[in-house]
C-alpha cells in the first residue's frame, strides 16, 4: 500500500493472489487498526471503493479517483511481471496525477523510467507520457489519430481482461 498509495480491492487480489472475499477482509481488519482509509466513487459507469494509507491525500475529483484506480490496475499487474519494478505518483497542480515505473528494459539491460498518463474522457493525454492508458480502444485510436510519435498505448477494457495475458502482450504502440 505504501508504494502505489491507492489500490482497489481488485488491485490487491491480484497482488496478493486471493480473492475479493479474502482481501476485502485483510482490508477490513487493517482499516480497524487504523491503518487505511477508503473512499467510494461514482465514476461514469461504475461505483467503486478506493484504498489508501491514512496519510495519502485523497483525489481531488471523481476523474483524478478513476486516474488512481486505473493506476492502481497497471501496479498490480506490472508489480508481479516487471523486472525491477519501482513506482512513484506524480502529482503537481498544473497536470494531472501520473504515475512514473522504473524498470530494468529487456534490451539494454539497464534501469529505466516510464511517465504513465490514463486520461478520462475528454481528457488529452499528457504530451510526455510514454504510456497513456484510456477507458477503451476506441478512444484510444480517435485521440492517437495522426500523431506523429510512437507511444505505447493499452485500455482499461484491456488491463482487466483476465485471459492470462502478460501485460506486455496487452499494449499497443501507437
Amino acid at each position: 500500500m505504501e508504494e502505489a498509495e491507492f489500490l482497489l480491492s481488485l488491485s490487491l487480489a491480484n497482488l496478493i493472489k486471493e480473492n475479493r472475499y479474502a482481501v476485502n477482509k485483510s482490508i477490513n481488519s487493517l482499516w480497524y487498526a487504523g491503518l487505511i482509509r477508503w473512499i467510494s466513487v461514482s465514476g461514469n459507469n461504475a461505483i467503486f471503493k478506493i484504498y489508501m494509507t491514512v496519510d495519502s491525500r485523497p483525489p481531488k475529483d471523481p476523474n483524478e479517483a478513476c486516474r488512481l484506480a486505473t493506476l492502481s490496475l497497471f501496479y498490480a499487474l506490472a508489480k508481479k511481471e516487471v523486472p525491477g519494478f519501482g513506482w512513484r505518483l506524480i502529482r503537481s497542480k498544473d497536470t494531472p496525477v501520473m504515475a512514473e515505473m522504473s524498470y530494468i528494459n529487456r534490451e539494454t539491460k539497464e534501469l529505466s523510467k516510464m511517465i504513465i498518463d490514463a486520461p478520462r474522457r475528454g481528457e488529452k493525454p499528457h504530451p510526455d507520457a510514454q504510456l497513456i492508458i484510456f477507458p477503451t480502444d476506441d478512444e484510444a485510436k480517435a485521440l492517437m489519430a495522426g500523431t506523429k510519435q510512437t507511444k505505447q498505448i493499452t485500455s482499461d477494457l484491456r488491463l482487466l481482461d483476465n485471459d492470462g495475458t502478460p501485460l506486455h502482450e496487452r499494449m499497443l504502440l501507437f
